[in-house]
C-alpha cells in the first residue's frame, strides 16, 4: 500500500470517529488508538496490506477496543 493510501485511511476513520458516543463518551479517541495498533501490527508482522485489508484492521481493532470492558 502507497503512504498516500495510508493517510488517506487513517484521515477517513478519524473523520468517522464517534468516540463521544456510548460506551467510551469523550474519554479517549478511538481513532488514534486504532490507529496506533494498526501500525503496531503493521510493524510487526511485516505484512503489505491493500487499502480494503487495512480498513478492515481499523474497523476489527476499534470493534475489540470499544467493546472492551475495561474501557468503559
Amino acid at each position: 500500500m502507497k503512504l498516500s493510501e495510508l493517510k488517506a485511511a487513517n484521515k477517513k476513520f478519524r473523520e468517522n470517529d464517534d468516540s463521544s458516543l456510548w460506551p467510551i463518551r469523550g474519554r479517549f479517541s478511538v481513532a488514534e488508538r486504532t490507529i496506533k495498533k494498526a501500525r503496531w501490527h503493521r510493524s510487526e508482522t511485516g505484512e503489505d496490506l491493500d487499502v480494503s485489508q487495512y480498513e478492515a484492521l481499523l474497523d476489527s481493532i476499534a470493534s475489540e477496543i470499544v467493546n472492551n470492558p475495561r474501557n468503559w
